[in-house]
């Protein structure tokens, strides 16, 4: 079962990538959180889809957001609450039930920092009861996370197994969220270490075919081929330089995500800032959906 669990999850996801088409042999069905807040079962990711869409009514939808743009808490609770009631009962044969995995046999993957979050809350005990794998951290080449976070509720590891990419991850994975080191494992590149990349460089000179090898998101609506061809060219030109990847790949990932637009700028230039808000030209490096 592939479960989405957050609203505008399905939204998201490039159906014609081959890692979905892979994925349609390996999953019974799709989980997901539709607009409404409610959970809904299907089993394709196509089907998923379909669902999504017409189980977002437009009325509630919008009418939701402008509550919440106006502060009225009150009257978003009340649309809410309609908009859930409706979708419960159009979609009844599309519900889905936690409580049909209490007698199944089953482990889980997913990522230990997502699961104390309010859209993970049905899903808690069915993932810490039995065994689970804890994957895709999001820590990224710029480094790892150093500052032990100081969590609300402690959460239940008994049964969680992490892999992660270094020995440096351990400190903080051991603080945050209480893991042995018994219960991590460390596998793969190790991302926050350079050493790789140096290794990479100094086997140049003897590459015929001078190629950079890069892993990224599928391209989707937002972040075309185009504009995947236009930053490697950048990177290739060094336009680029080695400090500026990591903030590229943070505005990447921040435009693939659905932020509007990210701009980057020169601190050290004066009233950078005024220049870039306020001035047609602007003062540093935009980039936009």
């Amino acid at each position: 079962m592939f479960a989405a669990t957050k609203v505008g999850t399905i939204d998201q996801i490039y159906l014609n990538h081959d890692l979905n088409v892979l994925a349609e042999k390996i999953f019974d069905s799709v989980v997901f959180r539709s607009d409404a807040n409610v959970l809904l079962e299907t089993e394709t990711f196509k089907d998923a889809e379909k669902l999504n869409n017409s189980s977002k009514i437009n009325f509630f939808h919008y009418g939701s957001r402008i509550a919440k743009r106006l502060k009225l808490k009150m009257l978003d609770g009340v649309i809410n609450s309609i908009y859930k009631s409706v979708v419960l009962s159009t979609y009844s044969k599309k519900l889905y039930k936690i409580s049909s995995l209490d007698d199944s046999k089953y482990v889980t993957l997913f990522d230990i920092s997502q699961l104390d979050r309010p859209n993970n809350r049905e899903f808690y005990n069915i993932i810490n009861s039995r065994q689970n794998f804890s994957i895709l951290h999001g820590t990224g080449i710029a480094g790892i996370r150093s500052t032990i976070e100081k969590r609300t509720k402690k959460i239940d590891v008994s049964n969680t197994t992490a892999y992660i990419f270094s020995e440096k991850e351990i400190p903080y994975y051991e603080g945050t969220f209480g893991l042995t080191r018994k219960q991590m494992k460390i596998y793969g590149i190790p991302k926050h270490q350079k050493e790789w990349i140096k290794e990479l460089s100094s086997k140049e000179s003897t590459s015929e075919s001078g190629h950079i090898f890069i892993i990224s998101r599928p391209t989707n609506e937002r972040l075309t081929i185009d504009r995947r061809k236009k930053f490697l060219e950048m990177i290739k030109d060094e336009t680029i330089t080695e400090g500026m990847i990591p903030k590229i790949n943070t505005c990447l990932d921040a435009v693939n995500n659905g932020v509007t637009a990210v701009g980057i700028i020169d601190g050290r230039k004066k009233h950078s800032i005024l220049f870039e808000l306020l001035s047609d030209k602007g003062s540093g490096t935009l980039i936009r959906q």
